[in-house]
């Protein structure tokens, strides 16, 4: 704990306070309270024995007049006889104060990122005051809606359910199911199984956590403490982890506030932008100024905990493990109450495979992603997400032609559309057709020039299609299978704009030509600007050996200039032709689908 002693320390202090005053009213009968659940201190101050002196002596019930003496903290003892005044001048109301203090009131845990400068963090906060995060005001405005509800009962659960969801979906490099006990695991995603989603709605979510009563050891399911409960049984000093479920295996493509946008767009089904700067906005437009707030706000926390399980079991991460990092689509399986582990989401017999249904619709994900690398405006997410929160059953060769569907209505009705680019929105939610596009048509061939290619989805779309046809065909080589998408945001001229001294400038003609351009990293970009394609290539040659290149595009560049011991205008448009013949029939198998 970095903050919250102050706090933590009053309240013991309150609660002893309250012991004090009932055992003193309970012997005259004036106090109709009961505090005898209180039976054990649990503060202690391991570096202040006078502390921990003073707070033992007001425990026991020693009077203040015999704490006035430097063995003692007299600022707690003042305190307390501070405390003391206010709760007696309660008079009647005390019994409901506390009722309402030990019943109510709940003890909130905010986790800091890791590798916070903790000293700095506790000085901005004490010094300077720190504004919460909008998605903990969120959270707050949500709870503050929950709490208009007049019984008592449905109250109470809507708010349980409401943290238990936030506390398991805001952690967005564990998998959801880690956020519940084990028998609620069993109850949401299916017994002895944990892969699939078992509530219809909130009223269902609500009665299969309440039905999950027990756990293995015997405590209860509800993880939700009251005050009461922390200061009745305090925490033992060792607690047994779950490591099954550590967060440091994997890496999310999108933080919580952005997600919670794409929640609520996916829900409403309303034009909401995906930008977290937005996010207080429209939580007031679509939620707490509905015309049911609370019903939105339960509809919103059950699309929450289903969107959340959609996004782990269909979305891929970034996987750190045996020391490899690389990309993974997979789902979390219960095998026995001792072993759980991820699979494949599809394929399960395939874990490491370059084939199948999985790893396509790996690769096409992860193309997308690093198209658009940064956490706003994360439209090919959303559009996921939104055909897996339609489908009732997730099927993976329908997921799939989806998610192909939606990268064809990216490029061929957004980027290289020559008439006016479709929106987002209609292509996502309506599934707008896009046009047929002639790329024989010198507008189609400026779209794709240097200089005026909107988005790189363009190269990495042609390096899935590419990748997709060599696998198809089983005419790949093992660099084309083995090849995965990475951040490369530099468009490289694969003849130089800049020829090295003693070299021919190309002709403008053909230097911006498609067929001459490709995707690399930005460092080597810099490093190779202005290098001979032949010496790019003997750049790329230890990649190539350990089978592994930037692009496939790159690769077929390469490829072609071996063949013809050259790379000129003629070799530009051979490729570029290549290239163009490969979108238009996926253009076309879009079409017939």
């Amino acid at each position: 704990m970095i903050d919250g002693q102050q706090r933590f320390t009053t309240l013991t202090l309150l609660a002893m306070c309250l012991k004090r005053l009932a055992n003193r009213g309970q012997a005259n009968g004036t106090i109709s309270f009961n505090m005898d659940w209180y039976t054990k201190l649990n503060l202690d101050f391991e570096s202040r024995s006078n502390s921990s002196s003073t707070f033992a002596s007001l425990f026991q019930g020693v009077g203040l007049y015999h704490l006035q003496s430097s063995e003692y903290n007299l600022d707690v003892v003042n305190g307390f006889s501070l405390l003391e005044k206010g709760l007696i001048g309660l008079n009647e109301k005390l019994a409901d104060f506390c009722d309402y203090l030990f019943n109510q009131v709940q003890i909130v845990r905010v986790s800091v990122p890791k590798d916070t400068d903790l000293n700095h963090y506790f000085e901005v906060m004490n010094n300077r005051g720190e504004q919460l995060e909008k998605h903990e005001v969120v959270k707050a405005r949500l709870m503050s809606v929950l709490n208009t509800i007049e019984d008592k009962s449905t109250r109470d659960a809507s708010i349980r359910i409401l943290s238990k969801v936030w506390n398991a979906t805001a952690n967005m490099e564990r998998y959801v199911q880690y956020g519940f006990t084990t028998q609620e695991r069993h109850k949401i995603f299916g017994e002895n199984d944990w892969g699939r989603f078992t509530p219809t709605d909130f009223d269902e979510l609500v009665s299969l956590v309440d039905s999950a009563t027990v756990v293995e050891d015997g405590q209860s399911a509800d993880v939700s403490r009251t005050l009461k409960d922390i200061l009745e049984t305090p925490p033992p000093s060792a607690q047994s982890t779950d490591t099954t479920g550590t967060p440091e295996r994997f890496n999310s493509v999108i933080n919580f506030s952005n997600f919670l946008l794409h929640v609520l767009r996916v829900t409403s089904s309303k034009d909401i932008p995906l930008d977290d700067k937005q996010l207080l906005d429209q939580f007031e437009i679509q939620v707490f100024k509905a015309e049911s707030p609370v019903e939105s706000t339960q509809k919103f926390v059950f699309a929450l905990l289903k969107c959340k399980y959609l996004f782990d079991q269909f979305i891929i991460k970034r996987e750190f493990s045996q020391g490899e990092d690389k990309w993974s689509l997979k789902r979390l399986h219960f095998y026995s109450a001792k072993s759980q582990s991820y699979i494949n989401t599809f394929d399960r017999d395939e874990e490491d495979g370059f084939e199948g249904v999985n790893r396509r619709t790996l690769m096409l994900l992860s193309a997308m992603h690093v198209s658009t690398p940064t956490l706003v405006y994360k439209h090919w997410l959303n559009g996921a997400l939104n055909e897996l929160y339609q489908m009732r059953e997730v099927e993976a060769s329908v997921y799939l032609d989806r998610l192909e569907q939606l990268a064809r209505q990216f490029v061929y009705g957004r980027f290289l559309s020559i008439g006016v680019p479709a929106d987002y929105y209609p292509m996502i939610y309506q599934r707008s057709a896009y046009r047929v596009i002639d790329f024989a048509q010198p507008e189609v061939v400026a779209r794709l020039t240097f200089g005026d290619i909107e988005n790189n989805l363009v190269f990495n779309y042609l390096d899935y299609l590419l990748w997709r046809e060599g696998i198809e065909k089983d005419t790949a080589d093992d660099v084309a299978r083995q090849f995965e998408f990475s951040f490369r945001s530099s468009v490289e001229h694969f003849y130089p704009q800049h020829p090295m001294d003693g070299h021919k400038t190309l002709d403008i003609e053909y230097l911006h030509r498609f067929g001459n351009l490709c995707l690399i990293s930005h460092s080597k970009n810099s490093r190779l600007s202005n290098f001979q394609p032949k010496a790019k290539r003997d750049h790329f040659k230890a990649a190539i050996t350990d089978k592994n290149i930037d692009s496939l595009k790159l690769y077929s560049m390469i490829k072609l200039m071996d063949a013809d011991d050259a790379w000129g205008p003629d070799q530009i448009q051979k490729h570029e032709e290549q290239m163009l013949r490969l979108f238009k029939n996926d253009l076309q198998l879009g079409v017939r689908g």
